[in-house]
């Protein structure tokens, strides 16, 4: 599917959205619920079985699939290691209604990323419920997630000193000047427990919303050091290529594509030595660019990744937002050029 076709799906399915799997709820949110589902119509808690069992950590992602990101496998690996520190058991539940790539083959793929075989995964979001303790840690990873977990706390189904709130960019930017950008402002407020993805974040975070954030509680980026160490021993040097993370679609404005390209354009205006660009990020038609070979790989496999940076020398990888995108790092770690 080229970009545009799937721009234009999502945008169709944005306002001619599938049928509701959520038509029978099981512990119905107490009506005081109701007024925030003009934001979110998916209200965790209309499908959480509370009962007496085991406590737990509860890990709230939008969805799982093949080739899941970084962002969201550092939300799974957070809730992983605050679980073994608690000696807990953890589950996942995805919150996302219309999520085609669940199926059987990407959770396989998720539990052997996370050296969890067992781990439940339960897709509410998608009409499936889950059984917890009332008791359990809850760790919101995105603010759909975290504004779920909010509005329960303030029906008084959920505590929120159990929340952990893991963020990892100021999503308020996302949605600006609307409903959606005051409700994730207003996720940060909800009495849970911040942690936050790197110090700019942090701080940050701080100039938009106050002294939210412990200095205890900043998290360095989830880098695989012995992976960036392994490509840096592979990547040659008398090679010319140049990786552009080119992500032109949905909440990705913020990689500033039309940017990128505009440079890429003008590098080889400027260069006289042979290069070429490879684009990875999102499935696209190749762009042109005068006299340069370019390649586009769409979006990778975790081994996929690690080989493009391989074989590329400089990383393209621009951002407007403060979030430790992992492409920059990577490529500064393993002994590349990042842009």
């Amino acid at each position: 599917m080229t970009a545009p076709r799937a721009l234009a799906a999502k945008i169709y399915r944005r306002y001619h959205p599938r049928p509701d799997p959520l038509t029978a709820p099981v512990s119905r949110l107490p009506a005081t619920a109701e007024a925030y589902r003009s934001v979110d119509a998916t209200l965790l808690f209309d499908r959480v079985i509370l009962q007496a069992q085991p406590k737990a950590v509860v890990v709230t992602v939008p969805n799982v699939r093949m080739g899941l990101s970084a962002g969201p496998m550092t939300g799974l690996r957070f809730a992983l290691a605050l679980a073994v520190e608690l000696g807990l058991p953890i589950r996942v539940v995805t919150t996302d209604r219309w999520n085609p790539g669940t199926n059987a083959e990407a959770e396989t793929s998720i539990r052997q990323r996370l050296g969890l075989p067992n781990v439940p995964i339960d897709h509410v979001g998608l009409g499936g419920t889950t059984v917890c303790s009332p008791n359990d840690v809850w760790v919101a990873t995105a603010w759909s997630t975290a504004y779920s977990a909010m509005v329960a706390a303030r029906c008084g189904i959920l505590d929120p000193r159990q929340v952990v709130y893991l963020v990892q960019d100021y999503e308020a930017a996302f949605h600006p000047w609307s409903s959606e950008w005051a409700a994730v402002r207003t996720t940060y407020h909800a009495g849970f427990h911040h942690v936050v993805n790197s110090r700019p974040l942090a701080e940050f975070l701080r100039d938009q919303e106050g002294q939210i954030v412990d200095d205890a509680r900043v998290m360095a980026p989830d880098l695989d050091l012995d992976r960036l160490a392994q490509v840096a021993a592979r990547r040659r040097s008398d090679t010319a290529e140049v990786f552009f993370y080119a992500r032109p679609a949905g909440m990705a404005p913020r990689n500033m594509f039309p940017l990128g390209l505009a440079a890429a354009r003008r590098a080889a205006q400027l260069t006289t030595r042979p290069w070429r660009l490879v684009l990875a990020g999102q499935p696209m038609d190749a762009p042109t660019v005068a006299g340069v070979d370019v390649e586009c790989l769409g979006q990778t496999s975790p081994l996929g990744y690690f080989d493009l940076m391989a074989r590329t020398n400089v990383a393209l990888s621009l951002m407007m937002s403060p979030h430790p995108s992992h492409p920059p790092l990577d490529w500064a770690a393993s002994g590349g050029w990042a842009v």
